[in-house]
């Protein structure tokens, strides 16, 4: 068995810190900022054009200014209000004596996610990887934990169709005769 080299410990590292990350926070609070940050997005992106006309009535000028303070004003209403049903929810996880289990969860969950996010970094570097022939070098070829980030980023890929296949592609092109 091999040594850990530093691209490891790169990939490790961000690992542990959502594992600790999860364990600090809880599932609740973990999966509560996943849902503040999209959901925020959504909302502000269907609603920021009614707040922008409600804060129209009572700006003189109302621009590019106006709509932006709209989209942040209604992003942040949703935060606030995620986090608050968040806080609840642990708090009634505490008192039902599930707060070990939320911990748990939440240490899953945050590990899951840098996961997500050191796959889907590894899938959208391959292709400059592969042409800079970074591959052939000692840090990647020694590497543990790279090739797993590797298959796993390529099964993601087919799994959501991130990219056309080689022979999708292939079929795309008409033949070319001489």
């Amino acid at each position: 068995m091999g040594q850990l080299n530093l691209l490891d410990f790169l990939i490790i590292t961000p690992l542990v810190f959502g594992l600790a990350r999860g364990l600090y926070k809880g599932f609740v609070n973990e999966l509560a900022s996943l849902v503040a940050l999209i959901g925020g997005i959504l909302v502000a992106h269907a609603f920021a054009d009614d707040v922008f006309n409600l804060l129209s009535k009572h700006i003189e000028e109302p621009g590019t200014g106006t709509l932006i303070l709209s989209y942040i004003l209604v992003f942040t209403a949703v935060v606030i209000i995620v986090f608050v049903v968040s806080r609840a929810l642990t708090k009634m996880l505490g008192f039902l004596a599930l707060g070990l289990v939320n911990r748990i969860l939440g240490g899953l969950f945050g590990l899951c996610k840098m996961l997500l996010i050191l796959l889907i970094l590894t899938h959208f570097l391959n292709p400059f990887l592969h042409s800079g022939n970074y591959y052939e070098k000692p840090i990647f070829k020694e590497s543990m934990t790279f090739p797993y980030l590797l298959k796993y980023s390529d099964i993601l890929e087919d799994y959501f169709q991130l990219t056309p296949s080689k022979d999708k592609l292939l079929d795309q092109v008409p033949e070319i005769s001489v």
